[in-house]
């Protein structure tokens, strides 16, 4: 959260009515950065300056670990190669090797791009993107292409989600993805 004080002031952040920060800013801008994760439905910043003087904000608000914050990056590499009968027996391996990479990356605070790859040595390739977008600051939308090719077999890959909040204590999440040709990923291989 951030806005600009006339004056020095005293900060106080409230959600849904419960006070989650306090803390003092100089005059000039100011940006609070190390809040915890809340997610609600109203969020109330109250500033009061040296003089007594308050000025209240209030907007919605929805946290989602789908979201990161503008310029970060979050990713993932990895390689291995499958195992079978797990817990069964101790070395049946298959013999292609794997390999999966995915990346986001806070656009802005509100919306995160994605892309993903995966690979195998038997012929897998699958590339994919994505968007998540805080709406309004009620809720998530999501959604994601990808494209895979596997042993001369081309299929394709779309999802769409949404989350949100309705009230203080009803959620929902739900999303719906379809799967057209022969469409392959790691789990399917």
């Amino acid at each position: 959260f951030s806005g600009s004080a006339a004056l020095p002031s005293t900060l106080d952040l409230y959600v849904n009515q419960q006070k989650i920060y306090s803390g003092l800013v100089p005059s000039g801008p100011f940006d609070i950065k190390q809040l915890p994760f809340i997610s609600g439905n109203e969020v109330t910043l109250v500033t009061t300056d040296a003089t007594g003087q308050q000025s209240i904000t209030k907007k919605p608000y929805y946290f989602s670990s789908k979201i990161l914050a503008k310029g970060i990056n979050e990713f993932s590499v990895d390689v291995g190669v499958p195992r079978y009968n797990y817990g069964l027996y101790s070395n049946d391996y298959d013999d292609a090797t794997f390999a999966s990479g995915a990346i986001r990356y806070g656009y802005s605070n509100s919306l995160t791009l994605s892309g993903g790859a995966e690979a195998s040595t038997d012929g897998l390739s699958n590339l994919g993107t994505g968007f998540a977008k805080n709406v309004l600051g009620i809720g998530v939308i999501n959604a994601d292409i990808a494209a895979s090719q596997y042993k001369d077999e081309n299929g394709y890959s779309a999802l769409v989600g949404l989350e949100g909040r309705i009230s203080k204590n009803i959620s929902f999440n739900t999303s719906y993805r379809k799967v057209f040709d022969n469409y392959f990923d790691l789990a399917r291989v």
